[in-house]
């Protein structure tokens, strides 16, 4: 029983890094239509995102049971029993497996730090699409210069929508 248990948490594992491999895909595109400033195309991928997201929760959930059964079996917390912490137990009673369970994990944590490569350069370009939003409303409503303290905060009485103004001025 115990190594039908071993080979789901491997499947479930080798599933969720199939759809991080989505994500990261996805994430992709969102970076080409952000650039492209294609919002309707955007609204369609982030809801292509957000499904993909609600996969990879119902599979942590699966993941995440199995993990505590497998705890429970070499007597662990399940906070103890990650897929690192149940290698090194696994390998000592089925060694095909703590190998199949190696590999598993290095493919999560390369497609997780690839993900997390593509989302901070996702948030890069959205925060210059903001900054570029918020540049062409001071165009337009006009700029004045922000007085502030030494601490950064306007002296003027007035508060800014992003903080600070174009032009600024330090007392």
């Amino acid at each position: 029983m115990n190594n039908q248990l071993i080979e789901e948490f491997i499947v479930f594992i080798r599933k969720e890094v199939s759809v991080i491999d989505d994500l990261i895909s996805v994430g992709l595109t969102k970076q080409k239509t952000l650039i492209a400033n294609n919002i309707e195309q955007l609204n369609i991928i982030l809801n292509e995102e957000n499904a993909l997201i609600a996969d990879f929760n119902r599979l942590e959930s699966g993941r995440y049971q199995i993990q505590e059964q497998l705890a429970s079996f070499y007597n662990m917390t399940a906070s103890a029993a990650t897929a690192t912490g149940l290698t090194p137990k696994i390998k000592s009673d089925y060694n095909k497996l703590a190998a199949d369970l190696e590999e598993v994990i290095t493919q999560l944590n390369k497609a997780v730090t690839r993900l997390r490569e593509v989302n901070r350069h996702n948030d890069e370009l959205v925060g210059f699409s903001l900054d570029y939003l918020d540049y062409l409303r001071t165009i337009y409503e006009g700029d004045v210069a922000g007085v502030y303290s030494c601490n950064g905060q306007p002296t003027d009485g007035r508060t800014y929508l992003n903080g600070l103004k174009m032009l600024d001025w330090k007392v």
